[in-house]
């Protein structure tokens, strides 16, 4: 490990790395027991190239650093956790590689991680503006957000807010990881479960991209809006694992480098639901990172239930106060689960 030190001491001191070296907090002990199982795991060329992904002879990138340590956080787990017959970078199609693969339940599990950059949503959430944001995808988006604005506009006059800005929507990104991993990624086959990882900063950031998935033309959805082939995408998981990055600072007592740690969530394309694969995801594949992604069926098949009887005894005008009460559960719906958890698993 002293040739990290020494990288360390090169590189920059806005590197989170190189701040909890010189702090001494545990997020630098802790990335280097994660480094001593890549030591262990791959080839010194593949470790050596793994190093050269922090950039410690770089200017410090936070977008760059939070896609390295996003896939660090999904390779730690599985070198940990099944690690069988694991393969690190694997060249699939034409040398595309996706982040690792790896046998489990005689299945090919293959995995690509992105982490979306939320650069421009912070600096637009940093402003003291009052902000517009369009649950789902609408045509003439920009009209709609003008005439808001233009109705706003003569309400808002007097509050603190210096003006009215739109949040933007991230779904095209989706889009483009998801082009981007059906490249990298074989056919889906019987024999195979290929998972889109999408890391995340904020649970807020795990309601809005469970929209983008589930929500209207989510692109698991029959009318999905991304139009561009992504069959080979059988699953996409989505986890928190860049909050302790972001934040590494504030957690004293978690290793952030775990992805057990984070809250993730596994969800199938539901194409798959009566095939090989969708039986696999039932019997095996859920329970591939912890026990959650169970847990938020369970947790959404009972808020289906508790709704069937609640519409029963809606009457009169009363039944759109219950509509637009659950169309604001739907879009907090991580959120919602975080709760659940928290209560003991109690509606």
């Amino acid at each position: 490990m002293e040739s990290i030190e020494d990288l360390i001491n090169k590189t920059s001191d806005k590197h989170p790395i190189k701040q909890a070296y010189i702090n001494k907090h545990r997020y630098y002990t802790d990335f280097i027991e994660t480094m001593v199982v890549f030591q262990e795991n791959l080839t010194k060329k593949e470790y050596e190239n793994l190093l050269k992904k922090f950039l410690f002879d770089k200017e410090y990138d936070r977008q760059r650093y939070l896609q390295i340590v996003s896939e660090i956080n999904v390779l730690y787990y599985v070198l940990r956790v099944h690690n069988n017959n694991f393969k690190y970078e694997p060249k699939y199609n034409n040398g595309y590689n996706p982040e690792c693969s790896f046998e489990f339940r005689n299945k090919s599990i293959n995995i690509e991680v992105k982490c979306p950059n939320m650069e421009k949503r912070i600096t637009t959430e940093e402003r003291n503006t009052l902000k517009i944001f369009l649950v789902e995808r609408l045509i003439k988006h920009k009209a709609i957000i003008n005439e808001i604005s233009n109705f706003i506009g003569h309400n808002y006059v007097g509050s603190d807010y210096s003006g009215i800005e739109e949040s933007t929507r991230m779904d095209n990104k989706l889009k483009d990881f998801l082009k981007s991993a059906q490249n990298k990624f074989p056919i889906s086959t019987g024999l195979n479960l290929n998972i889109l990882v999408i890391s995340l900063e904020t649970l807020s950031d795990m309601d809005e991209w469970y929209l983008y998935v589930f929500g209207g033309n989510g692109v698991f959805t029959e009318k999905s809006f991304v139009l561009d082939e992504y069959e080979n995408v059988d699953a996409i998981l989505l986890t928190t694992s860049a909050t302790g990055h972001a934040g590494w600072y504030y957690y004293e007592d978690v290793n952030v480098w775990k992805l057990e740690e984070t809250l993730s969530i596994l969800l199938l394309n539901p194409d798959r639901e009566l095939t090989e694969t969708g039986e696999f995801y039932i019997s095996d594949g859920i329970d591939l990172f912890g026990g959650l992604s169970k847990e938020f069926l369970c947790f959404l098949n009972k808020l289906d239930e508790n709704n069937k009887e609640k519409w029963k005894d809606e009457a009169g005008d009363n039944w759109r106060l219950r509509y637009y009460e659950e169309k604001l559960k739907e879009m907090q719906i991580v959120s919602e689960f975080s709760n659940y958890l928290k209560n003991g698993c109690k509606l």
